[in-house]
């Protein structure tokens, strides 16, 4: 067992669980209190932006995410993740340009992050895209 007291996590060399007297069984490998319990999406910073900006997001397990950028019309700028994601805290940043490497214009954008857990056993049910949008504001 490591703990590091700066932050307060401890981390566990291998995979741990606690049996009915207390005690801690050796079943692989866990890192306790760093992994987010759930799906969050943060406000960009900084907002409003110009040029770039940062969105984070939290993953509390491995899947499929898909980040894009919106207007607020509803036609896709640009996506700018599309990737397969361990669990754990992440940010992505967008430089204001479209898909075809033009400028986006000074407006009101909405991003949209698609997650699909990577296990159902891990996820109730492992069909369910979550989905959640967060406005922001480029300013040329």
């Amino acid at each position: 067992v490591k703990t590091n007291s700066a932050v307060g996590a401890i981390e566990l060399m291998g995979t741990y669980r606690l049996t009915e007297n207390g005690a801690l069984q050796n079943l692989g490998s866990i890192h306790i209190g760093s992994q987010p319990e759930e799906f969050t999406l943060n406000q960009n910073a900084p907002n409003p932006f110009n040029p770039t900006t940062t969105i984070s997001y939290a993953l509390p397990y491995a899947g499929h995410v898909r980040l894009s950028i919106w207007t607020a019309t509803g036609q896709l700028v640009r996506e700018i993740m599309n990737a397969e994601l361990g669990a754990g805290r992440h940010t992505t940043t967008w430089d204001g340009m479209d898909t075809a490497g033009r400028s986006a214009a000074s407006g009101v954008y909405l991003y949209r992050l698609d997650w699909t857990p990577a296990s159902a056993t891990q996820d109730a049910d492992r069909a369910v895209i979550r989905t959640t949008v967060r406005r922001m504001q480029l300013i040329r």
